[in-house]
C-alpha cells in the first residue's frame, strides 16, 4: 500500500514539475531580458570593485592561522591573516578568481571559481591541513593543492565547494543531486533526490549541517527515508560539504551506509548585502550582514510561485511549498564561535486523477508535510590541545496525507497519515593533541519523540467470472479473501544514547593510523551495539597514497517501522560491515584519481514477516522481523580536475554486485539497486567575454539588448555538461490471475529476475553573468536529459491487467537568475 500511495505522490508531482519547469524558464528569461537592458550599464573600468574576506584556520584544531597569507590569483592582491584568523582582500576588479592560502607547516590550498561581484565582499572560510614532513628530509618542498580533504576520511571520502554546487549541470543547486556524480552513489528515481550507495537502500546517510543532524532535509520527504524531490537548504548557504560513502569514523552513527557532513558559512561581516532568486526551488530572498562588531547573519525565505500562475492553466494539482533558513553566528571571545541555525520548510499538494478517468481505481491524494529544525553549536579551543564541538538541537516533522479512491469520497479514505516525529539532542565532540597525534572522544544523548496515527481500510479479493472478453466486464461471482483494516496508533518517548573514543596515530611521516570504536543504545527496543572503525592512510610518495578502512556500522529501523506492529518493538539494530581498501593519486595539484574496491555486508535487515512465508497471500499487517540478510562488492574510480584554468572536469565509474538472500528460501538473489554498472562524465568550460572590446562595444547596442536573453554571452560564460549511465535495475515480473483481478507473485518465483532497461541521461546548462554599476546579474539556462531519452523507473500493474510505464523525467528545460546588490 505504502509503495502505491508514494508512486502516486511523485508522479503526480512529476506530472506538475514538467509543466513548472517550462513556466519557471519562461518567467526567469523573461524577467533577466527586463534586467539586462537598464540604462545605466556601465564601462568596465566604471564599475565598482569587491573583496574576498573570510577566516583561515587549522583543519583539525579550528584555531586561527595568524601570518597566513592570501593571493587572489591574476590581481596581485592579497592579505594576512591577524591573529583571529581573519583577512581582507579589497579593490577586486569583479570576475571569478582562484584564491591561494598558505601558511608555513600547512599545505597550500588554491579555491577555484570563487565570485566577486561589484560592491560587495565574498566570504570565504578555509581550513589548511598540516603538511607531513619527515625528519630526515635535508628540504621540505612546499605543496599545493586545489582539493580539500577530511582527514578522518582514509577512503571514499569527498570534499564539495559551493561553486561546484551553484554550477553543476543537472543539479538544480541541490546538494543531494550533485553528489550523485561521485561513483559510489545512485538514486532511485530523478523525481527525488534520495543518496543510496553502494548497492544500500533508502535512508541510510547520515545528514548532518554545522553538527545538527537532520533526518531528512527536504519538502515532501518520504517518511522514514533521506530524499525527496526539492532541498530545503540553499545552496549558497553552503560553504562546502564533505561526503563519505563507506567506512567512517567513530564520531559518525546511526546510519549504515554514508554521512553528508556540510559547513554552513557565516555572514557578510563588513556590510549587508542581498540577494533575490528564482528557480526551480522557487522565488527567493536572501539577506546577510553584521551583528554587531564581532557577529553576522544570513536569513532567507523562499516559496513557490507556481500557485500564482497556474490557475489559468487549468490545474489544479499544484505544489504549495515554502521555506525560511538562516544561521546567526558570533564570537564570543577566547576562541569560542556560537552558531545558530534555523530551518522551517511546509509544503502541500493535492492530485486529482482529471476529467478523463477511464479507471475507477485512480486515487485521489491529498498530502501536506513540515519540518522545523533549530540548534546552537558552539566551537570552542579550550586550551591549546584541547578543542570541543558541543551542539543542542531540536528536529521536528509532520505528515498529513489522505488517500481516497475516485469511486469514493474523501470521507471515506483507503489510506490516512497523521505522524509528528520529533528528535531533541544534546551531544559533544572532544579532541585531545598529544604531540603529533591525537585522541577525540564524545557523547550523544538523543530523545525521540513520535506520534503514528496511520490507517489503512479492509480491502478484499474477490473471485471473478472470466467468461468474457476482456476483464473489464468480469463479474464478482465470490469473496476470495478479506484483508483487515490496519491502524498504527502510537505515541512514544524514548532515549537514544552513544559514545565514542578514536585514537589518531602517526607511526611514521608516512603512516596516518586512525583505531576507534563506538557504541550505540536504543531504550524504545532496549538494543546496544558496540562498532569497531579503523583507517590507515600510507604515503608511497609525494602524490601517491595507499588507503584502507575498516568499520561496523549500526542503524536502528525507522521509526515508523517500529510501530508498525506490537511485535515491531522486537526489531534490532540491522549493520553493515565494510571493508574498503583503495589508492589515491594526484599526479598535478589540480588533478585527482582515486581507485577503490569495497565489500559490504548487510545483516539483521528489517524484511515484511510476508515475505518469508511462500504464500503470495499473506498479510503481515505491518509486522517485520530482523532477517535481512545481503552483501554487495564493487570497484570504483574516479577522476577529477579542478578548474585551475577555465575548464574542470570528472569522470566516475562504479562496477559492483548487490545480492540479497530470498528469506523464503536462502536463495542469493540480485537486490533492488544492482545496477551493475553507473557512468557518469561531467565537464565545464569558462569564457571571459567581459574587458574584450568588441563585447563592451555590442553589449550596449539596441540589438543585443533586445536579444541578449537568447545569446550565449555575458562578462564570463560557463558552459557545462554531464551524462550519466546506470545499467538496468532488476525487478520481480508479478503473474496476472484475472480470477482474482490481482498481480502475485508466486511463491516458487525467484525474486528480480527481469531488469528494466538501462538508464541515461544527458543535461546541459550555461551560466551567464553580468556585472554593473554596483550589482551583478547570473542568469543560468539548464536543459535534463537533453535527447528525451524515455527511461523507465518501474511498470503501473492496474486490476485489469493493463501495464503502464511509469517514466522518469522527460526533456525538461530549468531557467532561473540570481541577483546581488
Amino acid at each position: 500500500m505504502n509503495r502505491e500511495i508514494l508512486m502516486t505522490c511523485i508522479n503526480g508531482v512529476k506530472k506538475v514539475l514538467g509543466l513548472c519547469a517550462v513556466m519557471l524558464t519562461a518567467g526567469a528569461l523573461s524577467a533577466a531580458l527586463v534586467l539586462i537592458i537598464p540604462g545605466d550599464v556601465s564601462a568596465q573600468d566604471e564599475r565598482e570593485t569587491g573583496a574576498v574576506s573570510g577566516t583561515i584556520a587549522d583543519r583539525v584544531t579550528n584555531t586561527p592561522l595568524y601570518g597566513a597569507s592570501v593571493t587572489v590569483l591574476g590581481t596581485g592582491r592579497g592579505d594576512m591573516a591577524d591573529d583571529t584568523g581573519a583577512y581582507i582582500i579589497t579593490a577586486v576588479p569583479p570576475g571569478t578568481y582562484n584564491i591561494r592560502f598558505s601558511m608555513i607547516g600547512y599545505q597550500t590550498l588554491v579555491k577555484t571559481s570563487v565570485v566577486v561581484s561589484p560592491g560587495r565582499s565574498t566570504e570565504l572560510a578555509v581550513q589548511l591541513e598540516t603538511q607531513a614532513v619527515e625528519l630526515e628530509a635535508v628540504t621540505v618542498r612546499a605543496s599545493e593543492s586545489y582539493f580539500e580533504r577530511d582527514p578522518e576520511a582514509e577512503v571514499s571520502g569527498r570534499t564539495i565547494d559551493n561553486r561546484e554546487i551553484m554550477d553543476a549541470a543537472g543539479g538544480t543547486m541541490d546538494i543531494q543531486r550533485v553528489i550523485q556524480v561521485l561513483p559510489s552513489v545512485i538514486s532511485g528515481t530523478d523525481q527525488l533526490n534520495e543518496i543510496i550507495v553502494r548497492g544500500g537502500n533508502y535512508g541510510e546517510n547520515l545528514f548532518v549541517m554545522d553538527g545538527i543532524e537532520i533526518p531528512n532535509p527536504n519538502h515532501f520527504a518520504n517518511q522514514g527515508t533521506g530524499g525527496g524531490p526539492i532541498s530545503l537548504l540553499r545552496a549558497d548557504f553552503i560553504n562546502d560539504a564533505s561526503f563519505i560513502a563507506g567506512a567512517f569514523p567513530a564520531r559518525y552513527g546511526d546510519k549504515a551506509s554514508s554521512v553528508l557532513d556540510i559547513s554552513l558559512r557565516r555572514g557578510n561581516r563588513e556590510k549587508t548585502l542581498t540577494n533575490l532568486d528564482m528557480g526551480m526551488a522557487g522565488l527567493g530572498f536572501m539577506a546577510e550582514g553584521p551583528l554587531g562588531s564581532r557577529g553576522s547573519f544570513l536569513v532567507s525565505a523562499r516559496k513557490s510561485y507556481l500557485d500564482l500562475i497556474i490557475s489559468s492553466f487549468g490545474m489544479t494539482a499544484v505544489p504549495h511549498y515554502y521555506n525560511l533558513q538562516s544561521k546567526l553566528t558570533w564570537d564570543l571571545g577566547g576562541r569560542h564561535t556560537l552558531m545558530w541555525n534555523s530551518v522551517y520548510g511546509d509544503d502541500s499538494v493535492v492530485i486529482e486523477p482529471g476529467e478523463n478517468v477511464d479507471d475507477e481505481e485512480e486515487e485521489n491524494v491529498d498530502a501536506a508535510s513540515r519540518l522545523f529544525i533549530t540548534g546552537l553549536t558552539l566551537k570552542s579551543a579550550l586550551t591549546s590541545s584541547l578543542i570541543s564541538e558541543v551542539v543542542l538541537s531540536h528536529v521536528r516533522n509532520e505528515w498529513k496525507t489522505n488517500v481516497w479512491e475516485e469511486k469514493f469520497s474523501r470521507s471515506f479514505p483507503t489510506y490516512v497519515n497523521r505522524s509528528v516525529e520529533g528528535e531533541t539532542t544534546l551531544k559533544g565532540d572532544f579532541t585531545w593533541l598529544l604531540g603529533k597525534h591525537d585522541f577525540s572522544a564524545g557523547f550523544s544523548l538523543k530523545n525521540s519523540a513520535f506520534d503514528h496515527d496511520i490507517f489503512v481500510r479492509a480491502d478484499s479479493v474477490y473471485i471473478y467470472d472470466t467468461a468474457f472478453e476482456t476483464a473489464r466486464e468480469d463479474t464478482i461471482t465470490d469473496k476470495f479473501k478479506t484483508y483487515p483494516s490496519w491502524h498504527d496508533d502510537t505515541t512514544v518517548n524514548a532515549l537514544k544514547s552513544a559514545g565514542y573514543a578514536q585514537f589518531r596515530l602517526y607511526p611514521t611521516g608516512r603512516v596516518s593510523l586512525r583505531i576507534g570504536g563506538r557504541y550505540d543504545y536504543f531504550d524504545y527496543n532496549r538494543d546496544g551495539r558496540w562498532s569497531p572503525r579503523i583507517g590507515v592512510r600510507y604515503r608511497l610518495t609525494d602524490t601517491l597514497w595507499l588507503n584502507g578502512g575498516y568499520g561496523v556500522h549500526y542503524q536502528n529501523p525507522a521509526y515508523i517501522e517500529l510501530t508498525a506492529h506490537a511485535n515491531n518493538r522486537n526489531l534490532i539494530q540491522y549493520h553493515t560491515r565494510q571493508l574498503v581498501i583503495g589508492t589515491e593519486w594526484i599526479p598535478l595539484p589540480h588533478t585527482r584519481m582515486s581507485l577503490e574496491g569495497y565489500t559490504k555486508r548487510y545483516s539483521d535487515v528489517p524484511v515484511s514477516k510476508s515475505m518469508t512465508t511462500p504464500d503470495p497471500w499473506d498479510s503481515s499487517e505491518g509486522e517485520e522481523v530482523s532477517k535481512g540478510k545481503g552483501h554487495s562488492e564493487g570497484v570504483e574510480f574516479y577522476l577529477h580536475r579542478k578548474m585551475s584554468t577555465t575548464y574542470t572536469y570528472i569522470v566516475s565509474c562504479s562496477l559492483y554486485r548487490a545480492w540479497f538472500e530470498d528469506p523464503r528460501s536462502g536463495e542469493e538473489r540480485p537486490w533492488d539497486f544492482d545496477h551493475r554498472l553507473v557512468f557518469t562524465a561531467s565537464a565545464a568550460k569558462r569564457w571571459h567575454p567581459g574587458g574584450k572590446g568588441w563585447y563592451e562595444n555590442m553589449r550596449n547596442t539596441f540589438w543585443y539588448k533586445a536579444l541578449a536573453w537568447i545569446l550565449p554571452f555575458g562578462d564570463e560564460v560557463l558552459f557545462s555538461a554531464k551524462w550519466r549511465y546506470t545499467g538496468g535495475r532488476p525487478y520481480t515480473s508479478p503473474t496476472y490471475e484475472r480470477q482474482y483481478h490481482a498481480w502475485i507473485v508466486p511463491g516458487n518465483t525467484s525474486y528480480n529476475t527481469e531488469r528494466f532497461p538501462a538508464y541515461h541521461r544527458l543535461d546541459l546548462r550555461i551560466d551567464r553573468r553580468f556585472f554593473f554599476r554596483n550589482w551583478s546579474l547570473a542568469v543560468y539556462f539548464d536543459i535534463m536529459n537533453v535527447y528525451q531519452r524515455e527511461n523507465i523507473w518501474d511498470y503501473s500493474r492496474d486490476e485489469y491487467g493493463k501495464v503502464k510505464n511509469i517514466y522518469q523525467f522527460s526533456t525538461m528545460p530549468i531557467g532561473g537568475f540570481s541577483v546581488d546588490f
